[in-house]
Formats: structure tokens, sequence, C-alpha cells
């Protein structure tokens, strides 16, 4: 057990009086005497304004985010309608070695954080540390930016967070990859390699590989980044960098506001409403254009780019909350069938509504005849989801259940760091679905890690959880999603505690083989403190 940690003893009650949902929505996203109703109504009005019929598509726009059909990020809610007004919640800023650029992008990050935004750089162009001390290289100026966003954290709602790449070819890439290998260094940066295919074709020549692959297995860092498969459809600049949780490449001074669709709100019955969900991507589409042109943006660059391309990232949650209601196990063959129609049709209908608000406003300014006739450059994305699943009462993403009782480790209002016991919503739907006991279920899962008796074993076999699933089904879910999805996908690949250093080259090779853009792995207890943990026997562990 790792240095720090206990196991917890819980009742189910504790559960029940637990409300983080709410306590997460008024810390974060509610103004002084505003309810949740209210934020939906002034999120509403503000996006509205866009629109020349703006009431109608205001009750629309309301109806979207009360009934929890759709949600966009954070910023948006916590932002619309007020002084700051920064929406976006994807960012990338370049970055080069000299004193001015260094912290030209320090204060420019500073302002995104402001917002509630995240960022991404690539460092590339920063020379590796010399002895002639030209250069102080990559791992120390991603110290000061680390330690901006600490200091940021009194003045801002929502933490700040940051991706770090490194191109492969780069002479500091070594340092680099083991800048995160002590516990709590850089801990508000994702790190990843930007590597390319003629690498990926010859991992086993490059020494550099062993190097990659030890450090993702010690502590689940760095990722890699597939730049030729993100910039094979790319007709601009080429693109090095995401946002912070990988889901969106973007170019220098490029940004993205995110939304994500509730696919586990269409099920009915254990069928699939598909007429529903193609209204709300429409509607949804909408509501994301609308955020370009009623956004107050951090610097006038970031405009210019956004404004030029008008990139939004729409996506999906609770997928596997989705399957569980309609019956199919997740990582099953017919988990895959529904992935491959559900992706499909979310591609069919945003860029249809895509192409229909291009034909009433206009095409993107940066549309070129031959491209897609759109409105927006890029329209899909699967980001991670995590406050966002959680106020939407869902899972998150396109991800299996972690666990159907565990606890998180959240930051209070005072950014102090404590822990909650959570239920996954699809565990309640299942004990009303099934009319089980609710307090006898929630407490042998809190105390065992195991479904209680009463559950039926056709019920169980659809409560299958993220350590349940062998790497391989992982990517291939992902890999199905990415076929059908403009921008990229922010998945993690869990393994178990045992898995080996072949097997992160495993799931890292077959990511690239199946044209994924990106791909992270998180092997159990690599870390001392992780933000969520399982209950098992004897109790729940504390992250």
């Amino acid at each position: 057990m790792p240095i720090g940690t206990r196991m917890l003893h819980v009742t189910a009650q504790e559960m029940i009086d637990f409300t983080l949902r709410d306590e997460v929505i008024r810390s974060r996203y509610l103004y002084r005497g505003e309810s949740e109703e209210g934020m939906y109504r002034r999120v509403a009005h503000h996006i509205a304004r866009a629109e020349d019929a703006s009431l109608r598509w205001e009750r629309t726009f309301y109806a979207l985010m009360s009934s929890g059909r759709f949600m966009p990020n954070s910023p948006t809610l916590m932002n619309a309608g007020c002084n700051t007004g920064q929406l976006s919640a994807c960012f990338v800023l370049p970055i080069g070695g000299s004193t001015d650029s260094i912290f030209s992008a320090l204060h420019a990050t500073a302002r995104i954080f402001e917002g509630g935004g995240g960022v991404g750089f690539n460092f590339s162009d920063i020379p590796p540390r010399g002895p002639d001390r030209c250069s102080c290289g990559v791992v120390p100026v991603m110290t000061l930016f680390d330690t901006m966003c600490d200091m940021m954290r009194s003045k801002t709602k929502r933490s700040g967070a940051m991706m770090g790449m490194l191109d492969r070819e780069h002479d500091g890439i070594e340092a680099f990859i083991r800048a995160k290998a002590n516990e709590g260094a850089l801990e508000n940066f994702n790190i990843s390699v930007s590597v390319d295919d003629e690498f990926m074709q010859h991992v086993e020549d490059h020494p550099l590989w062993d190097t990659i692959c030890t450090s993702a297995w010690q502590i689940g860092e760095p990722g890699l980044f597939f730049r030729d498969a993100v910039n094979a459809s790319n007709k601009n600049a080429p693109i090095r960098c995401t946002n912070p949780c990988g889901e969106q490449p973007l170019a220098p001074y490029g940004s993205c506001n995110l939304g994500h669709v509730n696919l586990a709100r269409f099920v009915n019955d254990g069928a699939f409403d598909e007429e529903g969900f193609a209204d709300t991507v429409h509607a949804a589409v909408r509501f994301l254009d609308d955020v370009v042109d009623t956004n107050c943006y951090p610097l006038q660059e970031v405009a210019r780019t956004t404004l030029r391309h008008r990139k939004i990232g729409l996506g999906v949650m609770g997928f596997a909350e989705m399957l569980i209601r309609m019956g199919v196990a997740y990582g099953s063959k017919a988990s895959y069938e529904v992935a491959e129609r559900t992706a499909s049709l979310l591609k069919r209908h945003a860029h249809h509504a895509s192409a229909v608000l291009a034909e009433e406003k206009g095409p993107y300014p940066a549309w070129r005849g031959g491209d897609p006739f759109r409105r927006n450059e890029r329209v899909t994305t699967v980001a991670p989801t995590g406050t966002t699943s959680l106020i939407a009462r869902t899972s998150p993403g396109i991800e299996p259940i972690f666990s159907f009782v565990y606890r998180r480790r959240i930051r209070d209002p005072s950014h102090r760091d404590t822990t909650a016991l959570m239920v996954e919503p699809a565990m309640e739907w299942l004990i009303d679905a099934y009319g089980l006991d609710r307090i006898a279920v929630l407490d042998h899962y809190a105390t065992r890690g195991t479904p209680h008796h009463s559950i039926p074993e056709d019920v169980r076999a659809l409560m299958v959880t993220a350590h349940d699933l062998h790497w391989r089904d992982h990517v291939n879910m992902q890999a199905i999603w990415q076929r059908h999805i403009d921008s990229g996908i922010s998945k993690t690949i869990n393994m178990p505690e045992d898995a080996t250093v072949d097997d992160v080259k495993g799931a890292f090779a077959h990511a690239w083989a199946s044209d994924c853009k990106g791909i992270t792995i998180y092997r159990n207890k690599s870390r001392e403190r992780e933000g969520v943990a399982r209950c098992g026997r004897g109790g729940c562990e504390a992250p």
C-alpha cells in the first residue's frame, strides 16, 4: 500500500449525505444569490445574443443545459454574462528561447488562467541547457510556469493546467522525460513526447523508446503525441501541441470552446433515441459557434486566430452509462458496434449542423474552395469532462466506469485537498431500475468492492470497470471513436499494478497503428497520491 494511504470503512449513509455535485456548482460556478437554474439562464441569455432570434435560442439553450442533455465547458458556465467573459477552455501558445518570448508567454498564460482556461506549449524552440549559459534549458522554464500556476490558484475558481510537449529530436528530451520522476514535480503539467511515423516504424532502433516507456510505466508520463496523424488532414501550418488534456490539437494562439452531449439521456427502455440526439447535436453546434462570437479573448492574437478558423469541440459524455442502460458490457463486441454507430451519428449530425450554419451565416474566414463547406474548421472532439459530467450526473467522456463506488480527491474553495466518497450515477440507475436495496448494495460495494449478492448475474455482467479491461480493449475503443472525430480524444488507458513495461510498449504501438492521435496510459499505484481510488476488500482506500 502506498505510504500515507489508509483503508477506510464507510457506510452508505455517508454517501447519501454527501452532495459534492451541489458544493462544486456553488463554489465554482454560481454568483452571489444565483441558483443552478439561474446559472443556466445567465449562460443561455449571454450566448443567444449572437442570434437575430435571440429569445428563441435563449429558450433552446436553457433547455439543453437544464435538462442535462448538453453542457458547455467550465469557463462558459463560470464566465458567460460576467465581467471576465472568457468562455474557452483550450489554448495553445508559442514559446521560444529568448527572455522576451518566455516572459511574454508567462504573462499570457496567467491571463488565461484568470479566466479558467488551460494552456499547451511545445517547448522545442528552447535550446537545451548548455555550458555557456546561453540557455537555461526546457525544464527550468517549465518550473517557472509551474510556480506561476501555483501562485494563481488563489486568484481563480478553477486551477490552471498545462500541457508540456517536446519533439523527440530535441537534445534535452531525456531530461524532459525525467522531469516529473519525483512526486510533486511539475504537478500542474501533463507532459507528452511528440513523435513522428519514422520513429514509430523503427522504435526498436531508438534507445529513447525504452526511456519513454519505462517512465510511463513508472509514473504514467509522458504520453505520446502522434504528430503525423494529427497533421494528416491539416492544410495550415503544422500543429505541434494540444491543450492540457490532449483532445484539442491547436496552432499557436489557437483556442477552442468545448461542449458535451450526455449520451445516457437518450436511452429509453434500452433503445437509443436517434432523433432526439440529432436535434440536440444541431442545437449544441449552434451554441458553440455562438460562443466564438460572444467570447472575450485574453489576447488579440488568440482572437484573430480563433475567429479566422472558428474551431469548436462538440463531444460526448455518459458513454459508459449509456451502454449499461442499453444492456451492453463495455469492451464487448456489442459495445464496439454501439461506439461505431454513435460516433458516426455524432459526426454526421455535427458536420451537417455546421454546414447549415455556413449557409446561414457564411463559412469560417479561412475556408478555401475544396474544403468542406462549414461554419467551423473543426467540429468534434472527445474531452475528459471530469467536472462537467459530475454536474450532468453521468460518467465522464467515453471512459469506462472507474469504480461504482470510489473516493475522489478534490480541492475545496480554500484550495485545500480533501477527499469525497462518490457513487457512480450508473450505480444509482441500476439500483432504481432493478429495485435493489440501496443501503445494502452501496455498503457492500464500499466495504468489499464487489456487487451485492442481490444483483442478478446478467446485471453484474454489465458492471465492468476500467480495471477489468485489457489495455487493448481501451485502445480499441479510443480508435473506433477517433475514426469519426475531427480533433483528438482524451482517454486514459488504465493498466493494473502488475502491468509490465512491455505492456506499455504494446499499448503505445497499438495506438499508433490504430491511427489514434495521441495516447496516455496509467498503471495503478504509479503515484503515491492519486486523484481517485477504488473501494475493495476492507473498505475504500483514500487517494
